[in-house]
């Protein structure tokens, strides 16, 4: 939450523009990314995350000092900026912070559809990405940093426990490309997975990093 001299209604202004924006709006707003993300933002790596996922679906980047104040994980008593709202509402789908407002006012059943999308980098070392991909294929693999993934599990697909790989980004619905592809026995390679259809994908957080 916001500091206790917030009023309702704030003015963002950046350069010579303004916009009204008001903190049951700017709840709504988050209540939409903890959604689409699937989490609660509410950890030091939570923000982390979200940093990273903010640069993935939009390639514009917002600090983590700047996240923590807005999610009120620190004390803050200023408003967010107009590039901050504008930036946060096109992630979920919006043309930015106006469209939002009146999008949010018109329909309130759920945010816009968007492919979901992970950027490796956002992840914390340790967590794990469960991907699936027809027919009934599945692999759990754990990240290590610098892109690059370990498979722990998987399920009629050629990759195994203990081969390594890199990989950037995955989107849902689209092939997922996989690099540097380490299994014993064969060259380095590539990979493809979800070729007819794409993939689904879910992260699993290592509670130990919380």
């Amino acid at each position: 939450m916001f500091g206790s001299s917030w009023k309702k209604v704030y003015l963002c202004s950046q350069k010579q523009s303004t916009m009204e924006c008001n903190a049951e709006e700017i709840e709504k707003l988050k209540t939409y990314i903890e959604s689409m993300l699937g989490r609660k933002i509410e950890h030091p790596r939570d923000f982390k995350y979200l940093e990273g996922q903010i640069e993935c679906y939009t390639a514009m980047k917002i600090s983590v000092s700047t996240l923590k104040r807005l999610w009120g994980y620190v004390s803050c008593d200023s408003m967010p900026s107009c590039y901050v709202l504008d930036t946060l509402a096109q992630m979920v789908g919006f043309m930015g912070w106006k469209d939002f407002q009146n999008g949010s006012v018109n329909d309130d059943s759920s945010i816009r559809i968007m492919k979901r999308k992970l950027k490796a980098s956002a992840l914390s070392y340790g967590d794990k990405v469960v991907v699936k991909w027809t027919p009934m294929r599945m692999m759990v693999a754990k990240y290590h940093g610098r892109d690059m993934f370990t498979v722990e599990t998987s399920e009629n697909c050629k990759l195994i426990a203990g081969d390594s790989f890199h990989c950037s980004f995955i989107i849902e619905g689209e092939p997922l490309y996989l690099t540097d592809v380490y299994h014993p026995g064969i060259q380095v390679c590539d990979y493809v997975c979800g070729k007819m259809g794409g993939v689904k994908w879910d992260v699993i957080v290592d509670e130990k990093n919380q």
